[in-house]
């Protein structure tokens, strides 16, 4: 509690603690004068640094949550006097409307008293008990939260009130409305997220920008699964050009989510120093995309340039550099609608990247020569290894080209690190936690799911998430490459099975087995079995090394990897393109490239 802040006079600081505490208790309460004295006796004897930071966190409470809630309640009554217009409630597209505004606005109270909960139970539990107030002091504070979490229900309740009369509404012949239920969690969420869809391309759009003024103008929805991603340029009003580009991608989180500290990093409500501002939350896919990308090496990783957070809505917004081929599950069905094999040199280029990428989500550094297996001696000091989660073709973009090395090859960049994880071997969450939820049907390595003893029934979870679950999803990711196929179905796996999925038939016999021979040593069902990042980014350098002039696919690949790669009708991309909205080109209109 060492937050200093010049808060105002010390009488201002002390009864602007006590009648925080008093509010709930009624005036005509016995006990009001009584802990009256009792606050004013313990809140004296408080160093000033300790009265200060309550002081301070207190003052950061009434700025950062009074505004909101006064102009959610504002527009509630508006939109309650239009209601009560007509006593009937006969159905019409206006009172429709009308309801769900007011459902809207009923979330997004719900949404500010959450994290206002957060913050009170902050209070209590980092400042209140820390500095050893009594426990008639603790009780009045605690009491100030559970009428908050009243408030919260309160608002649910009266969500469930006006959903019920929407849902009824909808049904109505004549309104042309399609009936949506509100009343579970899934179609609440659904609902949220065709919310977010319609707002994707839609201001404020507030990323800070060298370039000013800017006039940024969506140009192309890029979809989404649980979230919503929109290509936005800046055009400069004179010339018609494109000044710079960026990707928007808003996810909306449920209220699970919003209260699940394993979502954001360091969930921790106390102010700034110095400042009546609360600490921004940060999502842990931010969080851990910067750490990543900011280490030396990490050269295929989408970079994150920017994170904000909306607490009315409950989403977060992350501002992206956008990859203008597509992705690899877009390459994959390209190739297979035209029956084509996918060129090797490109399959060991991308494989090359993901090793690299996974070495540093392990180690937190790119090592490599004799200390490449020395997981000890190389890994960062501090560094907790990052587990991806969700693997695939989808979360792989294609990026422009590197000017120094595979210049005729896009350079794939690994995205979308919202299931991401950051742990240790000893981590106690690893794996009954992490193996539970999320990622994709097809793309799950064996350790991710949760197994169950046949004979006693009981929970068997053996595996750790860890480097190597990261091993086998970029060995399913290569797999696909390879096979001109995205998995769609997940191998059943048993506690006493060690099924695994084949690589090769008629599909790869064109290409050579140590490349095979690598997708499999990643896919082993044991991760104890399978390859490291080490070996396998020592084993693709070696292939290249090994095959330097033989005038094939080795030869090709040492050659693009020093910056020479001739156009060659067998290993070049199929109908990769133009870059479409191109910085300094003329922008067509949204859409239209």
């Amino acid at each position: 509690m060492a937050d200093i802040l010049d808060t105002g006079t010390e009488a201002q600081d002390c009864q602007r603690f006590i009648d925080f505490a008093l509010l709930l208790v009624d005036d005509d309460d016995k006990r009001k004068e009584t802990l009256h004295q009792t606050l004013t006796t313990e809140w004296t004897a408080q160093p000033p640094q300790n009265q200060q930071a309550i002081t301070g966190f207190l003052l950061a409470i009434e700025t950062h949550f009074t505004a909101p809630l006064q102009t959610a309640f504002a527009t509630a009554q508006t939109l309650a006097v239009q209601l009560n217009e007509d006593p009937n409630g006969r159905p019409s597209p206006a009172r429709l409307r009308a309801l769900r505004d007011y459902y809207a606005n009923l979330e997004i109270r719900g949404n500010i008293q959450s994290e206002r909960v957060v913050a009170l139970q902050t209070l209590v539990d980092e400042y209140v008990v820390v500095a050893g107030f009594s426990e008639d002091v603790v009780a009045l504070f605690r009491h100030r939260v559970a009428q908050a979490h009243q408030g919260i229900e309160t608002a649910q309740e009266e969500c469930g009130r006006i959903a019920g009369m929407v849902h009824d509404m909808e049904a109505t012949p004549g309104l042309n409305a399609r009936k949506v239920p509100l009343f579970s969690d899934a179609a609440g969420r659904a609902m949220k997220l065709q919310r977010v869809r319609a707002e994707a391309r839609e201001p404020p759009f507030e990323y800070d920008l060298p370039l000013t003024p800017s006039n940024w103008i969506a140009a192309k929805s890029l979809g989404g699964g649980l979230s919503q991603a929109c290509l936005w340029v800046d055009v400069d009003p004179a010339t018609g050009d494109i000044r710079q580009r960026i990707v928007r991608k808003d996810t909306p989180v449920s209220r699970g989510e919003w209260a699940d500290a394993t979502k954001w990093y360091k969930l921790d409500m106390r102010r700034r120093k110095t400042s009546t501002k609360m600490r921004p939350r940060v999502p842990m896919e931010y969080h851990i995309q910067r750490a990543l990308q900011d280490q030396p090496g990490a050269h295929y990783v989408a970079m994150a340039l920017k994170c904000e957070v909306d607490v009315e809505r409950l989403l977060y917004r992350l501002y992206l550099p956008y990859c203008p081929y597509g992705d690899l599950e877009s390459l994959i069905d390209r190739y297979d609608r035209e029956n084509m094999y996918l060129p090797e040199p490109l399959l060991w280029r991308i494989f090359g990247c993901l090793a690299e990428t996974g070495m540093i989500m392990e180690r937190g550094a790119l090592i490599a020569g004799d200390d490449e297996d020395d997981d000890d001696a190389t890994a960062v000091k501090g560094w907790m290894e990052i587990v991806h989660r969700d693997l695939k073709p989808a979360n792989v973009f294609l990026d422009l080209a590197s000017e120094t090395t595979y210049p005729r090859y896009p350079t794939p960049r690994l995205a979308d690190f919202g299931l991401a994880i950051q742990t240790w071997k000893e981590d106690p969450m690893n794996p009954t936690i992490y193996n539970r939820g999320g990622g994709t049907p097809g793309y799950f390595p064996p350790e991710q799911s949760s197994y169950m003893d046949i004979q006693t029934r009981e929970p068997v979870d053996d595996f750790k998430l860890l480097a190597h679950t990261n091993v086998w999803g970029i060995g399913a990711i290569m797999w696909s490459l390879a096979h001109r196929q995205i998995i769609d179905d997940d191998l059943e796996y048993l506690a006493d099975d060690t099924q695994e999925r084949a690589v090769g038939d008629q599909r790869t016999a064109h290409l050579s087995p140590e490349l095979l021979d690598a997708i499999q040593a990643c896919m082993r069902f044991d991760p104890a079995q399978r390859i490291t990042f080490a070996a396998l980014h020592r084993d693709i350098r070696a292939f290249v090394a090994s095959r330097a002039g033989d005038g094939g696919v080795g030869d090709y690949l040492d050659q693009a990897r020093r910056g020479v790669q001739e156009e060659d009708g067998d290993f070049d991309v199929f109908e990769l393109g133009g870059e479409g909205y191109q910085v300094g080109f003329a922008f067509e209109g949204p859409g239209r490239g």
